[in-house]
């Protein structure tokens, strides 16, 4: 009898998905003041970056800039089974790269274009084939790019609008192990979505600005071919990335000190099923279980010299997930802290930022009932190291 994909791929495509829509995205590309944790970076005007985070600033940006970003995150992830220790996997993180490439221009007094190009999503994950979960996930990949032009109008000298559009463009594979230990791969499907983004500004005297912004939700629909030995079949998959909303505010206490801060709130609770389809018949809906995260950062930026600025930041966001039935192993999800640090500096004229952050990913727990293979039982410790750069002409 031919191996059958009827029943070992359910599992399979219950894992890819909250890649994108419940986990791991990637600000830190598209940070404007580096070591902050993203901290008031919607109305910072030190870089072209901040465009990505709210295009209405771009009014309040008095040159043309033009900034290159860029960072290594190491990403660490173990699975410990309550059970049976012989289940636990081994390291399944690893290094992954990012970057984005930010321009502003003023055309006129009142009128501003801007340009993002950003990695601002992904994951890349390989527990092996020996542990609990390996006929859910061996390894999974997802890597997301986005391009984001915005216009930005200045209605007066205290307050600007703007609006951009989103291109995103994704790229998953995978794999783990089926029936009888035979391999099952999910070819590299991709897939473009498109949303918008909003945003306003509002300088309330010379020490205070404060902006508002939202972001569409992205809805992707990737199919390729999923092949089990000599078998082979077509999936469709749907990844939604929510919208998401938030607040920022640059507040100068003195000629060497700005205190930032950022509120973030992200509609998970707008994505509740993820479809999936195998050879074009609806193989099932899964249920998410998702709510609405909070996100919340704080920061400061101070001058050390007329060349130096010193920068430091932190962020807490709820766990988009309580329920440790519905975790998945692709990416498990919990509250994330974040540390940032960084300093700003000019070599031979030209701004260079630096950072370091490190992520408490949490310890997501997960117990479940009804995998369709095996039933997980136990805890993931994760956490994230990254280093970046930022350059601006």
């Amino acid at each position: 009898m031919k191996p059958s994909f009827k029943h070992s791929t359910f599992v399979f495509f219950l894992l890819p998905t909250s890649v994108l829509a419940g986990g791991f995205h990637l600000p830190q590309a598209a940070y404007a003041n580096l070591g902050t944790a993203g901290a008031g970076d919607g109305v910072y005007t030190g870089s072209a970056a901040s465009i990505w985070s709210n295009p209405a600033i771009n009014s309040f940006i008095e040159e043309d800039i033009f900034t290159v970003n860029g960072l290594v995150l190491g990403l660490s992830n173990k699975y410990y089974d309550y059970e049976n220790a012989a289940d636990n996997s081994g390291e399944s993180g690893g290094l992954l790269g990012a970057a984005g490439i930010f321009y502003t221009q003023n055309l006129n007094e009142q009128w501003s274009a801007g340009l993002a190009v950003a990695t601002i999503g992904g994951s890349a994950l390989d527990y092996g084939h020996y542990w609990a979960g390996a006929d859910q996930i061996v390894d999974v990949s997802l890597v997301t790019m986005q391009i984001n032009p915005s216009l930005s109008y200045k209605v007066n000298d205290r307050f600007s609008i703007g609006a951009g559009v989103q291109a995103n463009y994704g790229a998953i594979e995978g794999g783990m192990q089926g029936p009888m230990g035979r391999p099952i791969d999910l070819e590299a499907g991709t897939d473009w979505a498109f949303g918008y983004n909003l945003g306003m500004a509002y300088q309330w005297n010379e020490q205070t600005i404060t902006g508002l912004s939202y972001r569409s939700k992205l809805e992707h629909e990737f199919s390729e071919t999923i092949s089990m030995v000599n078998q082979q079949g077509n999936y469709v998959v749907g990844l939604d990335s929510a919208a998401f909303a938030r607040a920022d505010i640059s507040h100068e206490l003195n000629s060497d000190l700005k205190l930032l801060g950022s509120i973030t709130w992200t509609q998970w609770s707008d994505l509740q099923e993820t479809p999936v389809s195998i050879n074009g018949n609806n193989a099932l809906t899964v249920e998410r279980n998702w709510k609405d995260t909070w996100a919340y950062a704080v920061g400061v930026d101070y001058r050390l010299n007329a060349k130096t600025r010193l920068k430091l930041g932190i962020s807490y966001e709820t766990s988009p997930l309580d329920d440790a039935q519905y975790q998945t192993p692709d990416l498990p999800v919990d509250r994330q802290i974040r540390y940032s640090a960084g300093v700003s500096t000019i070599i031979n004229t030209v701004p260079v930022d630096f950072f370091y952050e490190y992520a408490d990913l949490g310890t997501p727990q997960i117990a479940q009932v009804d995998g369709l293979g095996s039933n997980l039982n136990g805890y993931f410790d994760m956490k994230a190291h990254f280093v970046g750069f930022a350059v601006s002409f």
